[in-house]
């Protein structure tokens, strides 16, 4: 008898958790189609990745094998006025993908909040990252990312491991208002390939709320990097 008021409490509990989990989930789908509707953008629960997201090649992909994400939100996001350094920024409308991405490693599982923006620039593959969090090199197969050297370095940035396909054209791109941005976003692992900027957090999912914030970052940075390339 007693082992079987054991067990029912065990399944009792077990069954509370995934109502939990469950309900969590359920929360966290319907604030994101509230903010969807809110900035104009499209939302699905569940999504795969793309040919261009493939073909770009980033890290985090390469490292998990996951072709399946969660709580996409994706289209033309256009910002409000921003203001950098007290100063206005005019933010152009800019295509975006945003979702919840797990990845599954030698290091355990770890979820992220992924954005990915349209950004054109003509400085080859780069990534900026403030540790080694994971350990592969995936542009190995068509053009090697380079550390830079210590002399490429720009002296603020001392902490950040840098690489790029070129490393002299990601140097330029290291304008004093880039590099202010890079350290007032001082976790955030970047990488830049086949027209896509992608920025996230290693192991941190974006509170709903965070959101929109985080898009008007992330839009400065690349409309940074754009007017640094023209200069």
């Amino acid at each position: 008898m007693t082992l079987i008021l054991s067990l029912i409490v065990l399944l009792l509990i077990v069954f509370l958790l995934l109502a939990l989990v469950l309900l969590q989930r359920h929360q966290r789908s319907g604030q994101l189609q509230q903010l969807a509707d809110r900035l104009t953008l499209s939302y699905r629960p569940f999504a795969s990745l793309s040919q261009p997201l493939r073909q770009a090649r980033f890290l985090i992909f390469s490292v998990g094998q996951m072709r399946y994400f969660r709580h996409l939100l994706e289209g033309s996001y256009q910002p409000q006025t921003s203001h950098f350094q007290q100063q206005p920024l005019a933010l152009t409308q800019r295509r975006l993908n945003v979702f919840d991405y797990g990845l599954v490693s030698d290091k355990g599982t770890h979820n992220q909040t992924l954005m990915l923006f349209a950004c054109s620039l003509n400085c080859g593959c780069f990534r900026i990252q403030p540790h080694a969090w994971l350990h592969a090199d995936v542009f190995a197969d068509n053009a090697p990312l380079l550390r830079l050297s210590q002399g490429q370095y720009p002296p603020a940035l001392h902490s950040r491991q840098l690489f790029a396909q070129h490393p002299a054209r990601l140097t330029a791109l290291l304008t004093p208002q880039v590099q202010h941005w890079l350290l007032a976003h001082p976790h955030l692992h970047i990488e830049f390939s086949n027209g896509i900027l992608l920025l996230y957090r290693p192991a941190h999912r974006l509170a709903v709320e965070d959101i929109e914030a985080a898009l008007e970052a992330g839009c400065q940075l690349a409309e940074l990097l754009q007017l640094s390339e023209r200069q």
